[in-house]
C-alpha cells in the first residue's frame, strides 16, 4: 500500500478521534471508513497500529474491545496535515459523527471487564462514564469465568436499568 494512501487513512482516523471527546472502539472507528468503502479492514488496522506506534493515538484493551484516544502529538500532526484530507471526506466524517454521536458516546461509555484473582475468584468491573467522569463504578466478585463473562455481556444491555435501580434505592425513593 503506497505511503500516501496510508497517510490519508491515518489522518482520517486522527480527524475522527479529534472530533469526539471520548475514546472510540476499533469497531466504531472502522465502521465509517468501511461503510463508505474508502479501504478494507486490514488497511485500517495497519493505520491504527502505526498511529499507536508513532504515539499519535493511545490504545487500551478492555475485554474484547480496543479503545483509542488521540494524543497531543496526534492533534498537532493533524493540525499540520488536516488539509490533506479532502473537504468532501471531512464533511462526510462530520455528518457521520453528528448523526451517530449519541450512540457512539453511549456505546463507548458503558464498559465491563473481568480479572482472575485466584483459583476460583473473578473480579468483574462494570462502569458507566459521562464526560470522562464515572457515573457508576461497580465491582462484583464471582466464582467462575462463565459468570464473569455473563455479567460483562449483560452489562451493555442492562447497565441503565441497574444504574436507575441503584440511584432510586440509595436515594430512598
Amino acid at each position: 500500500m503506497p505511503s500516501e494512501v496510508t497517510t490519508l487513512y491515518k489522518l482520517m482516523l486522527l480527524y475522527i478521534l479529534n472530533k469526539v471527546d471520548f475514546e472510540m472502539t476499533n469497531a466504531q472507528l472502522t465502521e465509517f471508513i468501511l461503510e463508505k468503502q474508502y479501504t478494507n479492514y486490514f488497511h485500517i488496522q495497519t493505520a491504527l497500529s502505526e498511529l499507536v506506534e508513532e504515539d499519535l493515538c493511545q490504545s487500551k484493551k478492555i475485554r474484547n474491545s480496543t479503545y483509542y484516544r488521540i494524543t497531543d502529538m496526534g492533534k498537532k500532526t493533524l493540525g499540520f496535515f488536516k488539509n490533506d484530507i479532502s473537504e468532501t471526506i471531512r464533511e462526510e466524517m462530520d455528518e457521520y459523527l453528528k448523526a451517530h454521536e449519541y450512540s457512539l458516546r453511549e456505546e463507548a461509555s458503558i464498559r465491563s471487564d473481568y480479572l482472575r484473582e485466584g483459583a476460583e475468584e473473578y473480579h468483574v468491573r462494570c462502569t458507566i462514564t459521562e464526560n470522562n467522569s464515572p457515573l457508576i463504578d461497580l465491582t462484583v466478585n464471582v466464582t467462575s469465568e462463565q459468570e464473569a463473562q455473563q455479567i460483562c455481556n449483560n452489562w451493555q444491555k442492562k447497565s441503565t436499568e441497574v444504574y436507575a435501580f441503584v440511584m432510586k434505592t440509595l436515594m430512598g425513593e
